[in-house]
């Protein structure tokens, strides 16, 4: 019995206790262990029911008099396993809006935190908060049609100041198949697979910039035969199949004349001993792993100063390489350096043909 509660939703409280356990029925058949299956629903009476805290102690006092150790027992020290609630939540999904008018909508979702001993969190962007923050940042997968929502896939997402510390993923006891670093976009498509297994219906697949400027990400959504419709940054240059690029045949050359002008995104200027400026260009490596250290806390001013460039230049870069890993930044700048040498190319053609024009008016 779950104790302590008013009526809701205009059930009584044997009513709506009733209603729990018939809508829980499916998932407590794959618990398989009796005392699971009892402390399941009062678990989840606690977290969905009154009460602003959310952790055991005092969800046992409104819910589980009585029993705080087995509930302590079946959150924090219980070894089962996972996939028979996970395939179960992918059929009670699809029997509720699955269908080909139905989308798959892939996003995040951040957790406030105020400590640094919770797996993966970490200063990332939070959205509930609309700034970066302290936080956990879960990939979601929500099966929708019409207004009715339901989430299918929630995974964690570990950023680099946890997959490179060991130390720190062992006493957290993240397991070890869990502690390669994946991109947000490969636990996306990770998380799809078991969905499409399952023969979950849905008609597209949809997504934010954050996941659509990663050409794996689409390429991988286009390879599992999916319709997807996926934001991008509006700095992403799209080309038709058919494009073949053209290269111009003369060379770049020059420098810059004078200090008072500025460098591109990317571009650091320093003088050399004979007082011209000499450009050193910052690797994929170097403008990622800059903002790898944004992301981990370290502030905007110390990194300008540290790397000899201007807090416009790493905002810029947040704003174009955010969220990427080396090898989507490597291919982003490529595309742009293809872009930019294709533009050159369309103005030398303009003027040849302005000059030809202007040629052929002429009386002889």
């Amino acid at each position: 019995m779950i104790h302590g509660w008013s009526a809701l939703g205009g059930l009584t409280m044997a009513e709506w206790e009733d209603e729990l356990e018939r809508w829980l029925k499916p998932f407590l058949d794959r618990l398989g262990h009796k005392t699971r299956q009892r402390m399941c629903p009062l678990y989840v009476a606690g977290l969905i029911g009154p009460g602003d805290r959310k952790s055991v102690q005092p969800m046992a006092e409104r819910v589980a008099s009585g029993n705080y150790d087995q509930l302590h027992h079946f959150i924090a020290d219980g070894v089962w396993d996972a996939t028979p609630l996970e395939s179960e939540l992918l059929n009670q999904a699809d029997r509720l809006v699955g269908g080909q008018d139905a989308v798959l909508v892939i996003d995040d979702t951040a957790m406030p935190k105020k400590g640094d001993r919770s797996v993966g969190v970490a200063a990332q962007y939070a959205s509930p908060l609309g700034k970066t923050a302290n936080c956990q940042t879960l990939v979601s997968l929500t099966l929708a049609r019409g207004e009715v929502p339901v989430m299918v896939a929630l995974r964690l997402f570990l950023p680099e100041s946890w997959t490179s510390n060991v130390s720190r993923l062992k006493r957290a006891r993240v397991p070890v198949e869990h502690r390669t670093p994946r991109s947000k976009p490969a636990i996306a498509l990770a998380e799809i697979d078991p969905a499409i297994a399952a023969n979950v219906r849905f008609g597209c697949v949809l997504a934010d910039a954050g996941y659509g400027h990663s050409a794996p990400f689409r390429q991988g959504l286009t390879a599992r035969g999916l319709a997807w419709a996926v934001g991008i940054p509006r700095h992403l240059k799209v080309y038709p199949v058919d494009v073949q690029l053209i290269w111009p045949v003369t060379k770049v050359r020059g420098r810059l004349t004078c200090p008072c002008v500025f460098p591109p995104d990317g571009v650091r200027v320093r003088p050399k001993k004979d007082g011209q400026m000499k450009r050193a260009r910052f690797t994929e490596e170097q403008i990622i792993a800059v903002l790898k250290e944004h992301e981990a806390g370290a502030k905007t001013a110390d990194l300008a100063r540290k790397h000899g460039v201007s807090e416009a230049t790493i905002y810029n870069w947040k704003a174009k390489f955010g969220g990427m890993d080396v090898s989507e930044a490597k291919r982003l700048r490529a595309l742009e350096d293809e872009n930019a040498k294709l533009k050159k190319l369309l103005a030398e053609q303009m003027l040849d043909a302005a000059a030809l024009r202007e040629l052929l008016s002429k009386k002889w």
